[in-house]
């Protein structure tokens, strides 16, 4: 079966290296109990300020310093005290009552540090269903402040959420389950936030009851599933490229589990079971052996993976410490332990609840990050024995070669779409270890698919169509339609956001206006380095250099310095504007500059309204409306703040004047 062979890949990649992620250094769960694991060994974490929850989560910065830590109701910060806006997050039952098994988890921004996400289910299925609360790290004097608070995801779902990384190594799978039907919902947590739309994977048994168990392998290869109360566990291979959820295993158990989990190197999977038993299954055999006998009811229940390899739970109505020191040993080689009065009170259930890929330790693996404008992907590559070489090759399938690199980190452009095999070796002169992936490459995005502003005579019928690229992910409208086009028959700014394939969010807006009169076409021509427009009506001009804007100006000439094709547009206040090209070639060496160049960047584009500016140098600022009228000016201003338009915002910096246009909806 597939899950064989993906267990076989990736077993003898992996090394057992303490404390690799630091993420989950610090954990703290039920009746204020925790677990340090910043030294050589173990040792119990004082502090946690919530008592009875078979829910929570933890999360530390990169360095092990604890950030975070809830029960899914309210959330605490490193001074132990609650975060400002930092309760009513999930959905508290009364206070001689438990929250939803497994359902709270604490999640890093892939690409913004000062952010974390707080996801919370509701309990035994209700309609509260799955939420989510962003929390700024930096807020209220940097003991945390949510920002974002109980967004709605779906509804209703069973107890569980669980998480692992994409395969690209930065973005984020989050995973649930529907409740009474057979329905996985998976989301995507990317540099971007989490992605709008959801992946829907009808897979498995049905479910009848909200309260089972659901994790991912640390390697994102396997997502296992308990069905309580009838003993029916399901593992399936999973695509952490895709979302894709395939094969299955099914075991028929014939008892409730109340926690399982898998070895670091996913071949085995180890379920604590209700009649005080403890089972091994070996994921390429399955074979199920008995591990350990419990007194009755002293059974661990949830179980919980570590950052040293060994798998940890709580003895139930006990002040023990159960560990699994040697997970991936087969039988009675992995080493049971249970370290007596571990733990300050007595625990019932609970472990808290990570990104699983926080322990996930290969030898060496390999980040990255698409451009789906250009499939241009950025490579980064990493290993964990001081690796001195590195090679990489990029191969299509019956293809040649199409690209070998001898740096650590790299960039590649894809030339075709289809599957490519990318191999990262790394060596040290004594060791030499090799990773490899498939990445699926997909058409291009047009980042301008919805076309050019236009203008429509007032008085006169308009219909415009405007289409999403096809085959995408997902398409969202600005009336938050999903469907492939959009007629736009009325004035208006109309925007529409698409995730392809490859899970690449791009935002596309095209300004549709309504003028009196029509502008004759104005008259271009060129004298030494200077071009004149010549449109007598025309109190405004707006200037392209390979459809890029340059200025926008009450000044019907401009300077050329390069090699191009340019445009200018002429404009008038009620009057639909008309334009006029000239090609014009000189050998100049000089390249075209962008914001981004000169280390300027413009956000929200489209906003609603403030528009907030960054930038690490000096600059003048100009902005113009759509008719060339200039509304502001200044110089290093932060932030400006419009109503509905479309606006440029004209920059000059360093000695280069460079444009680029705002849209207000």
């Amino acid at each position: 079966m597939k899950i064989k062979t993906i267990i076989l890949i990736v077993s003898y990649l992996m090394i057992f290296q303490a404390n690799a992620q630091k993420e989950a250094w610090k954990w703290y769960f039920e009746r204020h109990n925790g677990l340090d694991f910043s030294g050589d060994t173990v040792k119990f974490l004082p502090g946690c300020q919530f008592g009875l929850s078979e829910s929570s989560s933890s999360i530390c910065d990169s360095s092990g310093n604890l950030l975070f830590y809830s029960n899914g109701i309210t959330l605490y910060n490193k001074f132990n005290t609650i975060v400002k806006n930092g309760d009513d997050l999930g959905f508290p039952i009364n206070t001689n009552e438990t929250s939803s098994r497994q359902g709270t988890l604490l999640l890093k921004h892939p690409n913004n540090d000062s952010l974390i996400y707080l996801f919370c289910t509701d309990y035994q299925g209700k309609n509260g269903g799955l939420v989510y609360s962003v929390v700024n790290i930096h807020g209220n004097n940097d003991s945390g402040e949510v920002i974002n608070k109980k967004v709605k995801l779906v509804s209703p779902v069973n107890e569980p959420i669980h998480a692992v990384n994409h395969q690209n190594g930065r973005d984020i799978w989050i995973i649930c389950h529907g409740n009474n039907d057979n329905v996985f919902y998976l989301y995507l947590l990317t540099y971007r936030g989490l992605l709008d739309c959801s992946f829907v994977k009808f897979k498995g048994l049905y479910h009848t009851s909200a309260q089972v168990n659901l994790k991912f392998s640390s390697n994102g290869k396997l997502i296992t599933q308990h069905i309580s109360p009838w003993g029916h566990t399901e593992t399936f291979s999973f695509d952490a490229e895709s979302g894709v959820i395939g094969d299955s295993l099914y075991y028929n158990l014939s008892i409730a589990v109340p926690g399982f989990e898998y070895s670091a190197n996913s071949h085995y999977l180890y379920l604590s079971q209700f009649d005080s038993g403890l089972a091994q299954i070996d994921l390429l055999t399955q074979k199920k052996i008995r591990i350990k006998n419990f007194d009755q009811g002293k059974v661990p229940q949830q179980i919980q993976l570590g950052p040293d390899g060994k798998i940890y739970g709580a003895i139930y109505q006990s002040r023990d410490l159960f560990v699994i020191d040697r997970p991936e040993m087969a039988g009675d080689s992995c080493k049971v332990l249970i370290k007596k009065n571990f733990l300050q009170n007595t625990s019932l259930t609970a472990m808290p609840n990570f990104n699983q890929s926080y322990f996930y330790t290969p030898s060496i693996d390999f980040k990255y990050e698409q451009n789906c404008i250009s499939n241009e992907i950025q490579f980064w590559g990493k290993d964990t024995f001081k690796s001195t070489v590195h090679a990489w090759q990029i191969k299509k399938s019956g293809k040649p070669v199409e690209g070998s690199y001898t740096s650590k980190n790299i960039s590649h452009t894809f030339s075709d779409t289809g599957k490519y095999e990318v191999s990262y070796i790394a060596s040290n002169g004594n060791r030499q270890d090799t990773v490899i992936k498939t990445i699926t490459i997909h058409s291009k995005i047009n980042k301008q698919f919805l076309g050019k502003d236009t203008a429509y005579p007032i008085g006169t019928s308009f219909s415009k169509l405007l289409k999403a690229p096809a085959n995408m992910h997902c398409v969202l409208w600005q009336d938050s339609s999903s469907l492939s086009s959009f007629i736009a028959d009325t004035a208006g700014v109309y925007f529409c956001k698409i995730v392809n394939q490859s899970f690449c969010e791009v935002t596309d807006t095209i300004v549709i206006s309504e003028c009196n009169y029509s502008l004759d076409t104005p008259d271009l021509y060129r004298s030494g380095d200077t071009l004149f427009a010549v449109q007598a009506d025309a109190d405004s001009f707006v200037w392209y250099k390979n459809n890029q804007i340059l200025t926008v100006t009450k000044l019907n000439f401009i300077r050329i310095t390069d090699t191009g094709h340019y445009r200018v547009e002429a404009g008038r206040q009620g009057y639909c504007n008309k334009s006029s090209t000239v090609n014009w070639v000189k050998k100049l060496g000089l390249q075209t500059i962008s914001l981004s160049d000169l280390g300027i960047r413009l956000y929200p584009n489209p906003g609603d309204g403030e528009v907030f500016i960054s930038s690490d140098r000096a600059f003048q600022l100009e902005v113009f409306d759509i008719t060339g009228k200039m509304i502001y000016k200044s110089e290093n201003t932060e932030s400006v703040l419009l109503n509905q338009g479309v606006y440029f915002f004209c920059f000059k910096v360093a000695g280069y004047s460079v444009s680029d246009k705002v849209i207000i909806y």
